[in-house]
Formats: structure tokens, sequence, C-alpha cells
């Protein structure tokens, strides 16, 4: 859930702000109780002018990604933020730093991946893993090209009693 700040009416909203009763806020006895009276108040008048909505999500995180590749990412773009801001004066020093995270970054990420990949096809039923194969194909090229040759293909038939890899993969 969250508020939509974008469409909101501010002189509706800062006339509704002056309007309120704030004695009780006041008169109050503990600190506890007014913080409890200023956040009800408040937050009545924020649901008025911008109520929570619900948001999709559209882009799922990758289920491979672990926290220390999200702080590897972060650390690569802290580099690469730094290598523009420098560009002109000491950028080469920035442009090597952030060449060997973004390398590092992308072999992790995809080692991540086809190690998620893998486990996953070895731990699940035969049509989770045609779903996860049917994933393959679609996002990673690379795993895709390694999957049509035709040993890999009449192994995969055999053991799952299937001919549809040839018809989704190739």
């Amino acid at each position: 859930m969250r508020r939509n700040f974008q469409k909101i009416n501010k002189s509706n909203f800062m006339s509704d702000l002056n309007n309120i009763d704030w004695t009780a806020v006041y008169n109050a006895s503990s600190i506890d109780e007014k913080m409890s009276i200023f956040n009800s108040l408040l937050t009545y008048l924020l649901d008025k002018h911008a109520p929570l909505r619900p948001i999709k999500l559209k882009h799922l995180p990758a289920p491979w990604l672990t926290q220390d590749i999200k702080t590897l990412m972060a650390k690569r773009n802290v580099a690469k933020a730094k290598y523009k801001r420098n560009a002109t004066t000491s950028g080469t020093d920035y442009l090597e730093k952030y060449k060997q995270l973004r390398n590092r970054c992308n072999k992790l990420c995809r080692d991540a991946q086809r190690k998620f990949i893998a486990n996953a096809i070895e731990n699940s039923d035969t049509s989770k893993v045609y779903s996860i194969l049917v994933f393959c194909v679609i996002l990673t090229v690379a795993i895709c090209e390694n999957l049509t040759s035709t040993y890999q293909l009449d192994e995969m038939e055999n053991r799952f009693g299937s001919s549809k890899f040839g018809h989704v993969l190739g």
C-alpha cells in the first residue's frame, strides 16, 4: 500500500490542516499520548487527501539475487556514479574500479542464476521442471543454446517422457 501525493489538492489539504483542532494534543498528559493523538489526526488528514492505494509489483525481484549480490550491485552503482562525476579529471582510476565491480557482479549474478535453475530442476517434479525450462528459454538465451543440443533434448525427453522440449526449444 502506498499514498499518491502527486494528485493531492494542496489548497484543500492546507485548509483542512489549518482547521484541525489541536487542543487535544496540547491537553494530553504524556508525550506518548500527545504523539498518539497527533499521529491519528495526521493519519485522518492523509487518508482524506491521499488515501492508501494498493500497488502492483511489475518486476518481481529475481529469486537468485542474494543480499551479497545486492550489496555488490550497490557498490558497482556507486563506482559508476563516481566515474561519471570525475570522468574528465582522474576518471581512469574510477573507470577501472567500476569495470572490476561490474564484471564481478555480472559473474556472480550469472552463477547464482545458473545454480538456482539447476537446484530447481533437481528438486522438482516434471511439471515444475517444464515450467523452469520454459522460463530458461524466455529469459536466458545462453542457457537455451546449451539446452538445444540433440543429446540433451533426447536425454530430457527420455527422462520426463515428453516430446514438448523439441517444440519449445526449437
